[in-house]
């Protein structure tokens, strides 16, 4: 049975890849670790930046499911990256000449408690800057 893992690792880039990271000792993710494991505890859970040229496209590069976005954010787009119901997905939408990315309210993430995350495109700094 051919699955998505094993169609990753018989790519020959992929044994480029893990010669590298053996060679600087880096460790590789599967998407779904690394939205589990790293993404969210750094960015949702310890409020780390995260840092992307034009972040808009590199979030639903790796959201699992996307939609539009509904009363506050209409004209938005939410996108999940983990089906675990602890991480929110995020909305991107656009405000002006920029786009603008939080954390979405769920049960777990409201009221008080509720956290938007800290998110910084770049590229739109780079284009105010020039």
């Amino acid at each position: 049975m051919l699955t998505a893992t094993s169609l990753i690792i018989m790519l020959p880039e992929t044994t480029i890849i893990q010669d590298y990271s053996k060679k600087h000792d880096l460790t590789l993710y599967l998407l779904d670790e690394f939205v589990d494991e790293v993404f969210y505890p750094e960015t949702f859970n310890f409020g780390t930046l995260c840092v992307g040229f034009n972040l808009a496209f590199d979030i639903s590069r790796i959201a699992k499911r996307t939609g539009e976005s509904r009363k506050g954010n209409k004209g938005g787009f939410t996108l999940t990256l983990s089906d675990n119901p602890f991480n929110p997905p995020i909305i991107s939408r656009k405000l002006g000449q920029s786009n603008t990315h939080k954390f979405s309210t769920t049960k777990q993430n409201k009221g008080r408690d509720y956290f938007s995350g800290h998110f910084l495109d770049v590229q739109t700094v780079g284009e105010v800057l020039l």
